[in-house]
Protein backbone atom coordinates (compact mmCIF):
# COMPACT_ATOMS: atom_id res chain seq x y z
CA UNK A 1 0.00 0.00 0.00
CA UNK A 2 3.43 2.32 0.41
CA UNK A 3 3.00 2.89 -3.51
CA UNK A 4 -0.11 4.33 -3.11
CA UNK A 5 0.69 6.38 -0.87
CA UNK A 6 -0.94 4.70 2.16
CA UNK A 7 1.60 4.64 5.13
CA UNK A 8 -0.92 3.99 7.78
CA UNK A 9 -3.82 1.25 8.28
CA UNK A 10 -7.45 3.27 7.67
CA UNK A 11 -9.57 3.79 10.47
CA UNK A 12 -13.36 3.71 11.17
CA UNK A 13 -14.93 5.25 13.95
CA UNK A 14 -11.40 5.45 15.53
CA UNK A 15 -10.29 2.08 15.67
CA UNK A 16 -7.12 1.04 13.07
CA UNK A 17 -8.51 -1.73 10.48
CA UNK A 18 -6.48 -5.17 10.18
CA UNK A 19 -5.25 -6.16 6.66
CA UNK A 20 -6.56 -8.83 5.32
CA UNK A 21 -5.08 -8.97 2.02
CA UNK A 22 -1.88 -6.97 1.20
CA UNK A 23 -1.63 -7.55 -2.59
CA UNK A 24 -4.97 -6.10 -2.95
CA UNK A 25 -5.11 -3.58 -0.17
CA UNK A 26 -8.58 -4.94 1.32
CA UNK A 27 -8.77 -4.37 5.04
CA UNK A 28 -11.06 -6.01 7.85
CA UNK A 29 -12.84 -4.67 10.63
CA UNK A 30 -13.96 -7.27 13.08
CA UNK A 31 -17.07 -6.89 15.30
CA UNK A 32 -18.13 -9.32 18.16
CA UNK A 33 -21.34 -8.86 18.64
CA UNK A 34 -23.10 -12.09 19.94
CA UNK A 35 -21.50 -12.75 22.73
CA UNK A 36 -19.66 -9.28 25.37
CA UNK A 37 -16.23 -8.88 24.88
CA UNK A 38 -14.53 -7.91 27.54
CA UNK A 39 -11.86 -6.15 25.05
CA UNK A 40 -14.99 -4.39 23.62
CA UNK A 41 -16.66 -4.77 20.33
CA UNK A 42 -13.85 -4.34 18.04
CA UNK A 43 -11.44 -6.13 19.93
CA UNK A 44 -9.16 -8.94 18.14
CA UNK A 45 -10.09 -11.54 20.63
CA UNK A 46 -12.56 -12.84 23.09
CA UNK A 47 -10.78 -14.35 25.94
CA UNK A 48 -14.20 -15.58 27.25
CA UNK A 49 -15.13 -17.52 23.69
CA UNK A 50 -13.81 -21.01 23.47
CA UNK A 51 -13.95 -23.95 20.93
CA UNK A 52 -15.17 -26.99 21.74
Amino acid sequence: MEAAGIVEPPTLLGHELGILNPALGWYILRARVWKTNPAGMFGNWNPDVVCP
